[in-house]
């Protein structure tokens, strides 16, 4: 998950989509839209996107249990 800042507005979210993967070269999952700013013309967004194709999936985290003997 990342945080963008987007320097122009788009109110069409395929177009908002096509402009995130073009610019960050990624496969967007889901953008959700935190905040629009009409004076700057900018957008805050949370974008999920894909894990690159042979990534290695991330572990998960394990907790270690002390053993009580």
């Amino acid at each position: 998950r990342q945080a963008i800042t987007l320097d122009t507005i788009h109110v069409d979210p395929h177009a908002l989509r096509a402009e995130l993967e073009r610019r960050l070269g990624i496969d967007i999952v889901d953008v959700s839209v935190q905040e629009i700013d009409y004076v700057r013309e900018t957008m805050r967004l949370t974008v999920r996107s894909a894990a690159p194709a042979g990534a290695a999936p991330v572990p998960a985290p394990v907790e270690e249990v002390p053993d009580a003997r």
